[in-house]
């Protein structure tokens, strides 16, 4: 996981997080800046993780032929 030090906003050339093309996390320096996930955003992901989570059991459950 990526974390940048950008100390008063994140900026392409000099952030590592928007040079990798990912959003910033808690674990940057810079907790408020404009590329950090939005709550609406954050809910999507874990909507989606766990979407692609129960497409793996059921496939799973195709796999034994019971």
């Amino acid at each position: 996981m990526l974390s940048c030090t950008c100390s008063r906003e994140c900026l392409q050339n000099t952030c590592t997080c928007m040079q990798n093309k990912m959003k910033c996390t808690y674990l940057c320096k810079l907790a408020t800046c404009t590329n950090q996930i939005s709550e609406n955003e954050d809910e999507e992901v874990h909507v989606s993780d766990a979407e692609e989570e129960e497409e793996e059991d059921n496939s799973d459950d195709d796999e034994t032929g019971d």
